[in-house]
């Protein structure tokens, strides 16, 4: 899931269930409003996947929310503003989880392990040597800070010059969704259907030819070549067949 706008959803705005899902660069604004069972969430999942990059403003309940994070969970690089409960809170972890590089603002609480409510940054810092961690140093390049949007009345998400998130992202980029990706990258629903499917062709025969199976990747590439052929994927799956 990923360079997505979302707008006032009040009990949650990206849901996913299953490990490995991509949550990246999505701006959610007023989503997460409504509590029930105070389960909501701006972005929520079961089992985890890497969730990173993405600005959530104005969730009241959760800013982030995922139950049993799988190993290779990852919540980095993430804006959370304005009001939300909890920046983040994951339920029983599993050991190998990272959560760091992320900014949260306004909140309530930061985070919330299991049972444990880490109320500031430096809580969530301490109470990185809880059990109920499972091992992972929480927030060691986490920020408590306004981040500073450029026109918070536009409800953009676009980052000030001397937003404290510029830069400060575990890749060298911007914490935060990155919005000016998202608005060059901003096509019709058609046209993202027929990208999804291209995609999806390319993915397909790139594993069919992993597996050796290169008749089954030809014909997948000549599908995928039909709808884009200038999309990253089409092109490494030329590269391979080649």
């Amino acid at each position: 899931v990923s360079e997505c706008v979302l707008r006032d959803c009040p009990e949650w705005g990206i849901v996913v269930e299953g490990g490995g899902a991509v949550i990246r660069d999505n701006l959610l604004f007023t989503c997460g409003t409504v509590a029930k069972n105070n389960l909501p969430g701006a972005i929520a999942g079961d089992g985890g996947g890497d969730c990173s990059h993405n600005t959530v403003i104005g969730a009241r309940v959760n800013g982030l929310l995922f139950t049993y994070p799988w190993a290779e969970a990852r919540f980095m690089d993430n804006i959370v503003a304005g009001g939300a409960k909890k920046g983040l809170h994951v339920h029983d972890p599993t050991p190998g989880w990272r959560f760091d590089y992320n900014l949260f603002f306004g909140v309530v609480m930061h985070a919330g392990v299991t049972e444990m409510d880490c109320a500031t940054l430096e809580d969530a810092r301490r109470g990185s040597s809880s059990p109920l961690t499972k091992g992972t140093t929480m927030q060691t390049h986490g920020l408590d800070a306004d981040p500073k949007f450029a026109d918070p009345a536009a409800g953009d998400g676009v980052l000030a010059p001397d937003s404290p998130a510029r830069g400060a992202a575990s890749d060298g980029t911007d914490i935060g969704a990155r919005v000016e990706a998202i608005a060059a990258d901003r096509i019709s629903a058609t046209d993202w259907i027929v990208r999804d499917i291209a995609r999806r062709y390319a993915r397909e025969g790139l594993a069919a030819a992993a597996k050796g199976d290169a008749g089954k990747a030809s014909a997948l590439l000549k599908k995928a070549r039909l709808l884009r052929p200038e999309e990253p994927g089409v092109r490494e799956l030329e590269g391979r067949l080649k």
